[in-house]
């Protein structure tokens, strides 16, 4: 079905009374314009459809293998569903919670007082507020300092929109990961808990963060 607008501006670049083939070609003509091209996908776009229909390939084609008119076959079924069902679940809740942490974040007290700079300056400033009694802003200047003490030394690669967790699961060394939660422990409630911070909050922190070398 031609739209009647579409089908008008055809016909205006027609002289004579138009037949079939000249319509046609008179459409294709306005088709062909700049402004009724779709936009062109960049690189990550193209993949993912090439994923997704790879992966929709895969799966039409295990599901036309199975037999279901049999027991196995209903079960092996049963099975896939399900294992779908999981890791969509998986996802949303992944995205359910990093989404608010990291939106949390920028607005937790005391982030938007961090410094700018790097280690050497972290460090300072967790010093300062901590003897200063602002235990909050100390606590996250302190994360951010062992964050980026480990990104200088290769065991983490700093990013401001990470989680803890992304950051625990980029850990080798079980030593390190053991620590690192330690920290992340003690940091958590303070940080997006709302938890009121005390002294020995402060200090399990910096004690845990000493375990990984950070010269808190």
């Amino acid at each position: 079905m031609i739209p009647g607008g579409l089908l008008a501006l055809a016909v205006r670049h027609l002289d004579d009374p138009p037949d079939r083939a000249r319509i046609e070609r008179a459409i294709a003509d306005v088709l062909a314009r700049a402004e009724f091209q779709p936009p062109e996908k960049n690189a990550w776009d193209r993949f993912k459809e090439w994923l997704f229909e790879t992966l929709l390939g895969a799966v039409r084609d295990l599901v036309g293998g199975i037999d279901l008119d049999s027991a196995w076959g209903m079960a092996i079924f049963a099975f896939l569903v399900l294992s779908l069902v999981a890791i969509l679940a998986h996802l949303v809740y992944t995205v359910l919670q990093v989404v608010p942490r990291r939106a949390a974040a920028a607005a937790a007290p005391g982030a938007q007082a961090l410094p700018g700079g790097g280690l050497a300056q972290a460090l300072a400033a967790a010093r300062e507020l901590a003897a200063a009694g602002r235990l909050a802003e100390a606590m996250h200047a302190l994360y951010r300092a062992t964050l980026l003490w480990l990104d200088e030394r290769g065991q983490a690669r700093f990013d401001p929109s990470k989680t803890a967790g992304d950051y625990r699961r980029e850990l080798s060394p079980p030593e390190l990961r053991r620590g690192f939660a330690a920290m992340v422990e003690a940091f958590d409630p303070v940080a997006w808990g709302g938890r009121a911070p005390r002294r020995d909050s402060w200090e399990r922190m910096r004690s845990a963060a000493s375990t990984l070398g950070v010269p808190a």
